[in-house]
């Protein structure tokens, strides 16, 4: 017989506290859709990763004043990871948000600008312009690897991506997902996060042509909310901000703390049979 010790994170049921989850979030939608401003809409508490060469321009054009560091290759995001897993600075800044903007453009920049560079130095006869299957399983793992690593930073992390026309895992004809480059890696960065939104246009009740942000899978689009609190009975939000999803999931924070707390305090009846 085993006389082996429990493991250190064994939970008993009701010991964790999901209300202290942070918001994992990735959002994708067309170029042009609103991706960048729905971000910014967050302003002071956002700090922007830029991987896109028009920067935060539409989001600032608007009035939101969020924080920024370029990230256009591996040693620029190290260096931003590196920051915001050791400094205080960030917090002290009152950033609760990193967003990269957008993971879609990064993976073809750094993969052309930083790990074909790299190849042709090692190897001055590989074309810099045709990368191998080693250059690609490269920024494969590398990008999984970071998008891991943000995850578990004590920040709400959120990534803009554009559109991927895939696979249906049924068969069944197309599905759309956040684009990220390599074999089943849309599935495995959307895996990462706890949200997922397609951001979008549609018509309200009032006939008016609106943004939109799904939170649950549509037609084609995959979409998921794993505090089943964003979209309501219908799935998805019109008009779309940060700070309208900041404060529902902070009321769904309370909401879960009130049950926890509920479920540890002995009802009456309980008490009375106890005696």
């Amino acid at each position: 017989m085993s006389n082996a010790s429990r493991p250190s994170s064994y939970c008993r049921p009701g010991d964790d506290d999901p209300s202290l989850a942070t918001v994992n979030m990735a959002v994708y939608s067309h170029p042009g859709e609103g991706k960048t401003v729905f971000w910014g809409s967050g302003s002071e508490r956002v700090c922007f990763m830029i991987s896109d060469p028009e920067g935060t321009i539409s989001a600032r054009s608007l009035g939101f004043k969020p924080h920024s560091v370029q990230v256009t290759d591996y040693e620029e995001l190290q260096e931003a990871y590196e920051w915001f897993a050791g400094s205080a600075e960030p917090k002290r800044n009152g950033i609760q948000w990193i967003v990269w903007d957008s993971l879609t453009l990064f993976q073809d920049r750094a993969l052309a600008d930083d790990i074909m560079v790299d190849a042709v130095a090692e190897n001055p006869k590989q074309d810099v312009d045709v990368p191998s299957r080693r250059e690609y399983f490269q920024s494969m793992n590398r990008i999984g690897r970071y998008v891991r690593q943000f995850v578990d930073l004590p920040y709400n992390f959120g990534i803009s991506c554009h559109v991927l026309m895939d696979s249906a895992p049924d068969g069944d004809g197309t599905i759309f997902m956040p684009s990220v480059q390599g074999k089943n890696m849309a599935s495995k960065v959307s895996g990462y996060m706890n949200v997922v939104g397609y951001l979008g246009k549609a018509q309200n009740a009032e006939g008016k042509t609106v943004q939109r942000m799904q939170f649950r899978k549509q037609g084609r689009y995959y979409a998921k909310d794993r505090f089943n609190c964003l979209g309501g009975t219908e799935g998805y939000m019109d008009r779309p901000t940060l700070p309208k999803i900041d404060t529902l999931v902070e009321e769904w924070r309370k909401q879960m703390k009130k049950k926890a707390a509920s479920a540890a305090t002995p009802s009456a009846s309980a008490t009375q049979k106890a005696k």
